[in-house]
């Protein structure tokens, strides 16, 4: 099954998408499916409405949600106990650290898949493949009815392909729960350029100068050789190194047009090329040598400790009242400022940021198949979604927490205004990421907004085409891995290792290991799209 993203629908096709894109199908066949309408079921009169629809909101009903760990949230919080008490429920988050490229929560879906008892009623998964594995053992729910009766706010603020990719043999199976096209931003310590008397880079000979000052010349005045030019962490491990990739023309993770075929931008020599200014870099002490060990939770600490000049992140991490790693440098530091930047000029004298896939590949929501009332979730998750809920669970109660402004533009009220505080209240992106109604926050600092311009003005997509073929859903993840090793490997290495042959051999194994088949499914598609 090759599941498609409709990328150029025309007006009319994404109205009736809507109508029916949440029917309900007891039938493979695509042209029944066709025929279908949400209200199928109900007005047919022959057929019995499905008794997982049906939800008794007097009785209570305790629910376990599993999700990665954003950030150390109180159990039995004040924002619990409101879900808790307006959908007469218990719920009981399990949040699991994500660990190193986002292995350890992987492992746990892995170990829960392999029991296939006690699984979270709600779970948010973040690998296609291991959401198949899933399918496939019948541990999940299909959710087309579900989403139909209950998740008008959800298709309200989701475009049809967004939903296309979670279909296994026409049905749905998770919700797509964020919707990020943009791509993480280059982050450089303004205050230090100050004081050696620098400017933000725009070319890569101005960045090397730059990150070299900011390891050698001492730019946190405490005399002595412990700054870095460029730090980050390891999930994804290459996006700390983007510059690298920008100068070639290409970002590590997208498809680039060779002769008419599209080949991976891993596989060709622009990334060996970067690898090998990149491998400069950390033999010239420029680059943290923790790198490869800093997860994300990891990495917020290292933030704090205002120890490097440059990193890429997601946007909002700019803003201190939103990542805690800023916020501690800022409190210990005054004088530190992170801001954004735009991205340097290429070879070309070009200048982009690639941004990723409109439709949310990474964090979905699925419920389990043992779910005895799937309906009340259903519901809570669509109140996240709306506008009442996203603003209810994200900041709290206005005029308590928070105050909004004819713009649009949050304030919070002291001590609200500390994330740290919110934090232990509940009102952090940990509850709002059952539905991520938006990405950017309302109550985001002007260097968010600023580095939005950033990407408005100079995002390109990374790819000609977005989709996911079988051959993606098997090996995807092992292929990620195999590129994160061996170009860490290459990134670290002390001059004893032949470059060329090292990357040689990885894009040899990498075809091999089902790059070959990906790339020709891959190559199908994008026929099949410039044909339309």
């Amino acid at each position: 099954m090759i599941m498609k993203c409709k990328r150029f629908l025309s007006a009319i096709l994404m109205l009736m998408c809507l109508t029916s894109l949440f029917a309900c199908s007891n039938s493979n066949s695509s042209k029944d499916q066709g025929k279908e309408t949400v209200n199928a079921q109900s007005t047919s009169g022959q057929q019995k409405e499905n008794p997982l629809l049906a939800d008794d909101e007097s009785k209570q009903y305790s629910y376990v949600i599993m999700q990665g760990k954003q950030f150390d949230v109180t159990p039995g919080n004040p924002t619990e106990k409101f879900l808790e008490q307006k959908f007469n429920a218990k719920f009981e988050f399990m949040l699991v650290p994500r660990g190193s490229n986002e292995v350890d929560y992987k492992n746990k879906l892995n170990l829960l898949m392999a029991s296939g008892s006690d699984l979270p009623d709600l779970m948010q998964l973040n690998d296609i493949g291991i959401e198949q594995r899933f399918v496939e053992q019948g541990l999940l729910m299909p959710l087309d009815e579900l989403v139909a009766k209950y998740g008008q706010e959800m298709i309200k603020i989701r475009p049809p392909e967004t939903w296309e990719v979670f279909k296994f043999n026409g049905k749905l199976f998770s919700l797509p729960n964020q919707y990020n096209p943009s791509s993480a931003v280059p982050y450089i310590r303004k205050d230090w350029l100050d004081k050696l008397g620098m400017s933000v880079p725009e070319t890569m000979e101005q960045f090397e100068a730059v990150i070299k000052a900011f390891t050698e010349k001492d730019p946190d005045g405490n005399g002595k050789n412990d700054t870095y030019g460029i730090s980050g962490p390891n999930t994804p491990i290459l996006d700390s190194f983007l510059n690298a990739f920008l100068y070639e023309g290409i970002h590590f993770d997208g498809w680039v047009l060779r002769d008419g075929k599209l080949a991976h931008a891993s596989t060709l020599p622009e990334a060996k090329n970067a690898l090998k200014r990149i491998n400069n870099w950390y033999r010239n002490g420029w680059i943290d040598p923790r790198f490869p060990l800093m997860y994300r939770d990891k990495f917020e600490e290292i933030i704090g400790e205002g120890k490097f000049g440059s990193y890429f992140f997601d946007l909002q991490r700019i803003d201190p009242a939103f990542d805690i790693g800023l916020k501690t440098l800022y409190d210990r530091d005054p004088k530190a400022y992170f801001t954004t930047s735009p991205p340097i000029k290429d070879k070309k004298g070009e200048q982009h940021l690639y941004t990723g896939d409109f439709r949310s590949l990474g964090y979905t929501m699925a419920i389990s198949a043992k779910c005895k009332n799937p309906a009340r979730l259903m519901k809570m998750i669509n109140y996240a979604a709306s506008e009442e809920g996203y603003m209810r669970i994200r900041y709290g109660v206005k005029g308590v927490n928070y105050t909004i402004d004819d713009k649009g533009t949050v304030k919070y009220i002291p001590p609200w205004d500390d994330i740290n505080k919110r934090t232990q209240e509940g009102l952090s992106i940990q509850y709002s990421n059952l539905f991520r109604r938006e990405w950017e926050d309302k109550a985001a600092s002007p260097e968010v907004w600023k580095g939005k311009d950033i990407v408005k003005k100079y995002g390109s997509s990374r790819s000609p085409i977005f989709t996911t073929t079988p051959a993606m859903i098997k090996s995807n993840t092992i292929l990620n891995q195999l590129r994160d090793d061996t170009f860490t490997k290459i990134i670290v290495n002390k001059g004893d290792m032949d470059i060329d042959k090292a990357f040689d051999d990885f894009v040899a194994k990498w075809k091999a290991d089902g790059g070959n088949d990906i790339t020709r499914e891959i190559n199908d598609e994008y026929g099949k799209s410039a044909k339309k």
